[in-house]
């Protein structure tokens, strides 16, 4: 921090370029200078100040052990509006504050209420201030705050500092969120523990006057659980400004739970009950609804659907079956939030629950923009293929990941079908076969997708994914009528490629054999995309296909530079670098073959030499081998 500000200083200070103007500037004109620079460090020096991100612990480290940097900490608090921290600072942030408090508060500061701070079942700071700590103030100007509450080591502290205590650390936290209850806009607090009934009592009570609030992402510990209850307290504990609620935590099964009220001994007993909003959150867009028991899900749906009326995007969590009570509890959404037009399911998710949820809460024809979905998918591609049909000119965006099966025609269908499409992304976690589209299909009809940005399949080229005729006997005596038909359809499958010229990002992935765990480097491969066609010496070509790509920033899959040790037929040579110099004009990243030596590629290796070439000629982009 110190060093930013001294930087600033030197910045529009100057004094060497001061000292060069001397002989030539009035005194009138040093005077004005002079104005101007203590003017651009008034309205500069804040803006260095605006964000603060301590993400890097090297950073927290240089600053904890630098007094002049804390001292410009100090200075500038007023000016900071973000800041993003964990406890290796925020911890220690708020002994100093402490210290701050104790000592020589500012005469602004002195009134602020400090009780939360004190108690020894809440904020619990000490009784006299933390020798040899330099004091800062409180952050009174906060619009964004993203904490982690992870536990830090002692050790990791100035000496002095009392051990981490995270239940002490959370109400730390809300103090500091109720002192900027009218400027908060955006709280993102990870890896906080909820299992402590006063926790969750402060954190909602916090929340209700966060009047400003627009977006809240809550997440907890790994392996600790919220209570059905606590879910609907915080839930109806959020202000009627929020437009987005994140929560990733897990509810308990148990049937009996813990009471949350205060008792009488309980330091926020005075406080009341909790303020529990009874109007609806008209402006909450996106929810992530946090992963709970299927039972728990459904009340809660119940108990929060007249709530949601402008929902737009909605994240669930994983469903195990799709009950009865479920289904209609899904009709009804389908009335309550008539809007919602993209769907998540972040977590293993049956694809026919999925569907099912689909076709109940999104009933209307044309409205679904954007669906993603993780985790098993099921033999039967109808219901999918179907939702594509229905949604063809509103879906933008469709990602299936971590998958183990998706059939060809339902990728075959979104491209062919959805004229609305920018992003298609399919990955998995089985075998490339079973996950890929049919080279069949890719040539199957034309691809509609002209606005697509982002594109990430994979496709099984070939029956056998070789293409060996190509590679021994460019002169085609020896083809076959099926080896020509198979170079015609190559070249169609390209040109369909090559017309979606808004692609941004290609990761286009081929797959040969499926029975052997090695594959030889031209079974993963598109024949003659990256080679151009040279008539007069036979050589077949398509990379001239994509010279229509000019958005293309990324290029990566299975594009491989191979030739044959001893053997002058090269698919890449100086030709192709030259095209690659010429066209392309977005590219800034590709990747090509492979640094794995497979056991049967028999002499075939990456030709090195034109890649470093092209690195050479075209210094803007980033060439390497996957």
């Amino acid at each position: 921090s110190n060093t930013m500000t001294s930087a600033c200083e030197s910045f529009f200070t100057l004094p060497e370029l001061v000292a060069v103007l001397v002989p030539f500037l009035s005194k009138g004109a040093l005077i004005r200078l002079a104005t101007t620079n203590r003017i651009l460090n008034t309205i500069c020096i804040p803006l260095f100040w605006h964000s603060i991100d301590f993400k890097d612990n090297t950073l927290v480290t240089r600053l904890l052990s630098s007094s002049p940097g804390l001292t410009s900490f100090s200075r500038n608090a007023s000016s900071i509006r973000f800041i993003n921290w964990k406890p290796n600072f925020s911890w220690f942030y708020f002994h100093a504050l402490w210290t701050y408090f104790l000592t020589s508060p500012r005469p602004e500061h002195k009134l602020i209420p400090l009780d939360a701070l004190s108690q020894s079942s809440w904020g619990n700071l000490p009784h006299s201030p933390v020798p040899f700590l330099e004091p800062l103030p409180p952050l009174t100007q906060l619009s964004r705050l993203t904490a982690s509450l992870r536990a830090y080591p002692a050790d990791k502290f100035p000496p002095g500092i009392p051990v981490y205590n995270h239940d002490n650390h959370v109400h730390q936290t809300m103090w500091l969120l109720h002192l900027n209850s009218v400027t908060m806009t955006y709280l993102d607090i990870t890896q906080v523990d909820m299992k402590a009934s006063s926790v969750v009592r402060d954190l909602c009570r916090t929340i209700s006057h966060l009047s400003h609030l627009k977006t809240l992402r809550l997440e907890s510990q790994p392996g600790r659980a919220f209570t059905p209850r606590g879910l609907e307290m915080l839930f109806f504990s959020c202000p009627v400004s929020l437009v987005e609620l994140l929560l990733d935590f897990r509810i308990l099964r148990a049937s009996r739970l813990e009471s949350l009220d205060a008792g009488v001994d309980d330091w926020d007993h005075k406080q009341g009950t909790l303020p529990l909003r009874e109007v609806p959150l008209r402006h909450l867009k996106a929810f992530g609804v946090p992963a709970m028991p299927d039972q728990h899900l459904t009340r809660f749906f119940c108990a929060t659907l007249g709530h949601l009326p402008a929902l737009e995007v909605l994240r669930l969590p994983y469903l195990e079956q799709m009950t009865d009570d479920m289904k209609s509890v899904l009709s009804l959404m389908g009335e309550k939030c008539p809007r919602i037009s993209e769907l998540s399911f972040p977590d293993d998710c049956p694809t026919r629950h999925a569907m099912s949820f689909l076709e109940r809460v999104v009933p209307a024809a044309q409205q679904l923009k954007s669906f993603s979905c993780s985790g098993n998918h099921d033999q039967n591609p109808g219901p999918m293929i179907a939702a594509w049909t229905r949604h063809s000119t509103t879906l933008s965006r469709i990602e299936l990941s971590q998958v183990t099966f998706v059939e060809s025609k339902v990728i075959h269908t979104a491209l062919t079908t959805c004229t609305a499409l920018e992003i298609l992304k399919v990955a998995g976690r089985g075998t490339p076969d079973d996950i890929c589209l049919k080279f069949e299909h890719a040539v199957e009809g034309e691809w509609v997708c002209k606005k697509m940005r982002e594109l990430d399949i994979t496709v099984r080229v070939t029956p056998d994914g070789k293409d060996s005729k190509f590679m021994t006997d460019q002169s085609k005596h020896s083809w076959t009528i099926d080896n020509h038909r198979q170079w015609e359809d190559l070249g169609k499958f390209y040109s369909q490629v090559g017309a979606l010229t808004q692609l941004e990002i290609l990761d286009l992935k081929a797959v040969g054999e499926d029975d052997r765990l090695f594959y030889e480097a031209l079974e993963t491969c598109f024949p003659g995309l990256l080679a151009l066609e040279d008539p007069n010496h036979g050589k077949i070509g398509y990379l001239s296909t994509l010279s229509e790509l000019t958005k293309l920033r990324e290029l990566r899959g299975s594009f491989r530079w191979i030739r044959r040790k001893g053997d002058a037929n090269v698919r890449i040579g100086e030709r192709e670098v030259d095209w690659f110099v010429d066209h392309l004009p977005g590219l800034k990243v590709a990747a090509f073959g492979s640094k794995r030596i497979y056991r049967n590629e028999k002499g075939w290796h990456p030709v090195q030499e034109f890649l470093t070439l092209l690195e050479k000629r075209r210094p803007g982009l980033r060439v390497y081998v996957e």
